[in-house]
């Protein structure tokens, strides 16, 4: 799940489709937890079902979140199509940093809660042994690819310049609420 959602991630330009593909891979990441169930915490490790339960609520709020802005910006500028969050950043200062404290999140950047997330469930695996080790390195394989499809949002919203001037984006109080 990890390889198919990201791969099928990477050439999104549907930032709406790009993290449902990204969900797919995420559920990869908690599946690598439930192979680590057999975990103790007698070695010291952090047990395979503790890692599945923190990474489960933090992805959730993660992908809340960034559908959240998704949809907000989507109520404004009518598509999910990512060029249209080219120079996002001047219209939505506020959208633009909190779509990038999720994907940072989502990507596993510390200080953000997706990082102890994917510490926890990586940490799981490791502690399984060497046959569960593979989980490990796919897993990494997979962040490097789900980071490169982050950042390409990222850009996009900071640096690629507009194509043409639009209006700054209009949130309400009780959405600037949600989002935060």
């Amino acid at each position: 799940t990890m390889t198919l959602g990201n791969l099928a991630a990477l050439y999104q330009t549907n930032v709406k489709r790009l993290l449902a593909y990204s969900s797919v891979a995420h559920v990869g990441y908690i599946l690598m937890g439930v192979a680590a169930f057999g975990s103790t915490e007698a070695t010291g490790g952090f047990p395979g079902w503790q890692a599945v339960a923190f990474y489960t609520v933090a992805y959730l709020v993660m992908n809340l979140g960034a559908f959240l802005v998704v949809t907000l910006i989507h109520r404004h500028e009518g598509a999910f199509d990512l060029r249209d969050y080219a120079g996002l950043w001047r219209r939505a200062p506020h959208l633009t940093l909190a779509m990038a404290v999720f994907l940072l999140s989502l990507v596993g950047i510390p200080p953000f809660v997706g990082f102890m997330g994917k510490l926890y469930v990586f940490a799981a695996v490791i502690e399984r042994g060497p046959t569960y080790a593979w989980f490990a390195v796919v897993g990494a394989l997979n962040a490097a690819i789900g980071a490169y499809y982050s950042f390409r949002v990222l850009k996009t919203m900071t640096i690629d310049p507009e194509e043409a001037p639009k209006a700054p984006v209009f949130i309400s109080a009780s959405d600037l609420a949600w989002v935060g």
